[in-house]
């Protein structure tokens, strides 16, 4: 696609920018408290198991609408690489309560980390772009 058809589609499709910026935002404090539950868990509290597994299901659920919010937005607005990573991040949630779910803790907290290190840069950068 060219410059100008580019900017025509730009011009009739809404900026969905803000949707993405706060499903993000969501997403990452959704996150941030599945990760707080994760050392009740490993301390042997059961409660935190189904708490903890829950909020895995809402955090992929977010995972889930942002990455739809950014491929809605377009590559355009929401920029290849942020798409990506938008598109990823549910993809390894789903990998992640597969993990948790057959136990194999030391993958889990590792694709855990990943999936914390790229939700936190793909907020940043997507609030980041609002400002420029």
């Amino acid at each position: 696609m060219d410059h100008a058809a580019n900017t025509a589609q730009q011009l009739r499709s809404p900026n969905l920018g803000p949707i993405v910026r706060w499903a993000a935002s969501a997403h990452l404090a959704a996150l941030a408290a599945q990760v707080a539950l994760a050392p009740a868990f490993l301390a042997g509290l059961q409660d935190a198991y189904a708490l903890h597994s829950i909020e895995g299901r809402v955090v992929a659920a977010l995972g889930v609408v942002v990455a739809v919010a950014a491929i809605a937005n377009g590559p355009s607005r929401t920029g290849p690489r942020l798409t990506l990573i938008a598109i990823a991040i549910p993809v390894l949630e789903a990998m992640q309560l597969w993990l948790g779910f057959s136990a194999q803790i030391a993958a889990h907290v590792l694709m855990g980390l990943t999936i914390w290190g790229l939700s936190i840069a793909f907020a940043v950068k997507v609030w980041a772009s609002a400002r420029a």
